[in-house]
């Protein structure tokens, strides 16, 4: 088994938070595996580094995709709108 936080190699329960806020020791049927920056080190750390730019890209390609789309349905609103117009003025 590996060794934990204080040294110490045997597994303890994780702790979780209730609601109320005072900690509860609660045993899981599996014990808290390590960290992922822990258990792969550097590659680990490069993962969570990019991984916490994803909601950043989420949000930049969305609006830019909205952008778009509001541009393009202003460019068809304009182009029927003159189309209609150049309709009526040859009747």
């Amino acid at each position: 088994m590996a060794p934990t936080h204080d040294g110490s190699s045997v597994a303890k329960p994780c702790m979780r938070v209730t609601p109320m806020g005072s900690p509860q020791a609660r045993p899981f049927l599996i014990s808290c595996g390590p960290y992922i920056t822990e258990a792969l080190r550097l590659p680990g750390r490069i993962l969570v580094w990019i991984t916490g730019f994803v909601p950043l890209v989420l949000y930049a390609t969305g609006i830019i995709r909205w952008l778009q789309k509001r541009r393009a349905a202003k460019q068809l609103k304009t182009r029927l709108e003159a189309k209609i117009s150049r309709g009526f003025q040859d009747a």
